[in-house]
């Protein structure tokens, strides 16, 4: 992560689906737990964990995009 401005980042989070970076954001950034995600967006907590998943997946994607790009 330190290859990479906050800037840049913030644009590959964006780039995530509204799902994905609602649930991003909820875990990472508000601290929420998966159970309060699932209660929150009407989900499970599976789906919370498995979208969390996709999220951090996406993103390493999305970044390593970037990087190998220069």
């Amino acid at each position: 992560m330190d290859n990479f401005s906050m800037e840049e980042i913030h644009e590959a989070i964006l780039g995530l689906s509204f799902e994905k970076r609602t649930v991003f954001n909820l875990y990472v950034v508000d601290k929420f737990s998966h159970k309060e995600i699932a209660r929150e967006l009407g989900i499970s907590e599976g789906a919370s964990k498995v979208s969390l998943y996709k999220a951090k997946q996406t993103l390493k994607e999305l970044l390593l995009k970037k990087l190998n790009r220069g």
